[in-house]
């Protein structure tokens, strides 16, 4: 089976939103089955798309921001090193 292809945001919004006039309230009196079965329809179509917005939102996100090397940046009691080394002057004082 081939791998899914990754629809844009714009396929992703008017699949949001056509979702949601499918599976609208309807304009008459409802069974309380049919509501069930209309409102879980919904939302699981709807999580879905969520999920595969979240999932566009984060590979965007991945693309633009460049990643950090480990050894560059080292957290030492909420300063890096190189904020600690400015803090207390780096060298000796004649103390």
């Amino acid at each position: 089976m081939a791998p899914k292809r990754k629809r844009t945001r714009r396929e992703i919004e008017e699949a949001l939103l056509q979702n949601a006039r499918v599976n609208a309230t309807p304009a008459g009196p409802e069974e309380p089955t049919d509501r069930k079965k209309r409102r879980k329809r919904r939302n699981y179509h709807k999580r879905n798309l969520d999920k595969e917005f979240a999932a566009l939102s984060i590979d965007a996100a991945d693309a633009d921001v460049p990643t950090a090397n480990v050894q560059d940046v080292v957290m030492t009691e909420g300063a890096t090193v190189e904020q600690e080394v400015k803090h207390t002057g780096g060298g000796s004082n004649g103390r």
